[in-house]
């Protein structure tokens, strides 16, 4: 159920409000997921494809709705509820959201291009094809995160959990993964290419295809991690000798 709800303009609450709009025909307002007090009123009937462009959101509950499409770059969402929410294609980039609950976020083809989700909570989201490019990521949970094919270029994900999340085909050029947690991942035929992989738990990660060239592995955990003839490594790279195992 989404929690928006259509109101007359004359019933948002005193305080920080904005109107995006003439204020004729159906609104939607935006709450608070604290004070449930309203922050913003739209011109819709609901939020999908909406402008919101650089808009002030600190805090809204925006639980299950459809921001498909939506235009939210540059938008401060710090510490907002999107918990089950459809952000599917739509634009945050660079947008603030520090703190913010996407648990079960649908944000497939999504772009999050230089979004900061520091302190983000996003337990079983689906980001599959997002872009994540030069987003920061550092020492987040992203374990039953959904990435498959993302593009996570120069993203900074040090320090991150991403235990046994699919990354298959992901694009992770030049991505900081420094003492991050891989271990068990799929980074099937994913572009490690450059990236900064220093200290990272690889244990059991599947590295078939992936390319690795470049990459920084300096003290980076191999043990059991798999690779195949098609995996590219640094120029004078031996996996073997620090625990890999060739499959194919």
């Amino acid at each position: 159920m989404s929690d928006v709800r259509a109101i007359p303009p004359r019933r948002a609450a005193p305080g920080r409000v904005r109107q995006v709009g003439d204020g004729t025909g159906e609104m939607t307002s935006i709450r608070h997921r604290q004070t449930r007090q309203v922050i913003m009123v739209v011109k819709a009937a609901g939020l999908r494809g909406a402008a919101l462009r650089g808009a002030d959101l600190r805090g809204a509950a925006l639980v299950q709705v459809d921001l498909a499409e939506a235009d939210l770059s540059g938008a401060n969402l710090r510490l907002a509820d999107l918990t089950g929410s459809n952000v599917s294609q739509a634009d945050f980039s660079g947008a603030d959201l520090k703190g913010a609950c996407l648990e079960r976020l649908e944000a497939a083809g999504a772009v999050l291009r230089a979004a900061d989700l520091s302190g983000a909570v996003m337990k079983g989201a689906h980001l599959s094809g997002a872009d994540l490019s030069s987003a920061v990521l550092t020492e987040l949970d992203l374990t039953g995160v959904q990435l498959q094919g993302a593009n996570l270029s120069c993203a900074n994900l040090r320090g991150a959990n991403l235990a046994g999340v699919a990354l298959d085909g992901a694009g992770c050029h030049a991505a900081n993964f420094r003492g991050a947690c891989l271990a068990g991942a799929h980074l099937a035929r994913a572009d490690l290419s450059h990236s900064a992989l220093a200290a990272a738990d690889l244990r059991g990660a599947d590295l078939s295809g992936a390319d690795l060239r470049a990459a920084n592995l300096y003290q980076a955990d191999l043990t059991g991690a798999r690779y195949t003839a098609a995996t590219r490594w640094p120029a004078g790279a031996r996996p073997a000798d620090h625990g890999a195992v060739q499959v194919g």
